[in-house]
């Protein structure tokens, strides 16, 4: 990982790629509609997640800007727009954490395979925030109602 590379993403449709060494970003990712903080980087992986009713969550390629993945995020009873996506923290980031508005949840991914480990769901406000811990398995999911919940997982 290059410690001079730094993202950003906004309302704007697009993640800029900086190198902060310079004054105007190096690359540009094309699609994500980011609102909050949704976008995370591991290795040579962009993760996004859009406020939009689909193809909300999505991985990058840093070094050209590819989309490599829409990972499938199928809709309960109506869709979920995230403001809120992690890689979590151990070495291979094996998992993704997101959650928005909407459908008022946050859903634990394999990264891997894109596949749903577990959801939180009934939450009388949107997501807007989820934070893996960087030592345990647990992650912190906060919402608009106020609440704050602090689950374990089971990593895989």
């Amino acid at each position: 990982e290059d410690e001079n590379t730094l993202i950003s993403a906004g309302w704007d449709n697009t993640i800029q790629v900086w190198d902060i060494r310079t004054d105007v970003p190096v690359r540009s990712c094309f699609g994500p509609h980011v609102t909050g903080d949704s976008v995370d980087l591991h290795s040579n992986l962009i993760l996004s997640g859009s406020w939009r009713p689909d193809k909300q969550l999505q991985l990058w390629d840093l070094r050209t800007c590819a989309l490599i993945e829409d990972l499938d995020w199928q809709n309960y009873q109506e869709p979920c727009m995230l403001y809120a996506a992690q890689f979590s923290k151990d070495p291979n980031a094996r998992h993704i954490m997101a959650g928005g508005s909407g459908s008022n949840e946050a859903r634990l991914l394999e990264r891997s395979s894109g596949k749903v480990l577990g959801s939180l769901r009934g939450m009388k406000q949107g997501v807007y925030s989820v934070d893996f811990h960087p030592l345990t398995s647990q992650v912190a999911i906060s919402s608009g109602d106020g609440t704050t919940r602090i689950p374990n997982y089971r990593p895989r």
